[in-house]
């Protein structure tokens, strides 16, 4: 998915006339029943703020858009793909975003890294373990089985 097919993506889910999706966020629900027991409750200033906030969080979606665009490219793909592709070729193609993959045929080509972390005796996350082997992923799980 290209920046600019994403772009297109966002300006047509973001515009209702256009979709025909209402774009929400989990906040208005609950922000318009705040709104209403203020308004019942004659606080209407109050009432005015939390209908701001609703418009300010449906103006986030956009944010949120921007900041999620690499996970919902992907998963864009995968839909698109998933129309004309048959399952095999489309789970190919998903193998270039798997990291825990790309982590492992590191280790593998890293040829001393791979014989300590071989080695007998050693656990992952042991001092033997090359880090850079394990760093590759993004997490390295220590002794106690969390990942640091």
């Amino acid at each position: 998915v290209t920046a600019q097919v994403y772009d297109e993506f966002m300006k047509f889910v973001l515009d209702k006339q256009q979709s025909g999706f209402e774009p929400r966020t989990r906040f208005d629900t609950a922000l318009a029943e705040l709104a209403d027991a203020f308004g019942q409750s004659g606080y209407g200033a109050l009432k005015e703020e939390t209908q701001r906030m609703v418009q300010l969080a449906k103006k986030e979606l956009k944010s949120d858009f921007e900041r999620r665009r690499e996970a919902i490219s992907i998963r864009l793909e995968d839909a698109i793909r998933m129309r004309v592709e048959p399952e095999a070729l489309r789970l190919a193609h998903s193998l270039q975003y798997d990291k825990e993959l790309d982590a492992a045929v590191k280790a593998a080509r890293d040829d001393t890294g791979y014989r300590k972390l071989l080695a007998t005796g050693v656990t992952v996350g042991s001092p033997a373990a090359s880090p850079n082997v394990l760093a590759a992923s993004g997490s390295i799980p220590s002794a106690e089985g969390g990942a640091k």
